[in-house]
């Protein structure tokens, strides 16, 4: 916060931040050539993630952080940790319509 004060200050446009949290089966490890590989993740829950991030623009473009869950995830999370449903959302690549909750 501090810094996008002193940002703001510069005259320089503020950080934002945005996370998509999804849950799902994914591959994870060491993936390419013997000569250059990197540590990754893959899979369509990766995907989720992703799209999750970029609807934080849609969902509160002017907050300085938006992290979104999707509903699958929001179900695993205890009771006190608060959120607020933002809807069903139709995302690129998607048949199904993905439900948000935001990290509140």
């Amino acid at each position: 916060e501090q810094d996008n004060i002193d940002r703001q200050a510069s005259g320089l446009a503020p950080v934002r931040l945005r996370i998509g949290i999804h849950t799902g089966p994914l591959v994870v490890g060491d993936i390419g050539t013997p000569t250059r590989t990197n540590y990754t993740v893959v899979g369509d829950v990766v995907n989720g993630c992703q799209r999750l991030e970029a609807l934080g623009k849609e969902v509160a473009p002017d907050a300085e952080v938006t992290i979104l869950l999707s509903g699958t995830t929001a179900e695993f999370l205890p009771p006190d940790i608060p959120t607020t449903s933002e809807g069903t959302f139709r995302v690129k690549g998607k048949e199904q319509r993905i439900e948000a909750f935001r990290l509140t």
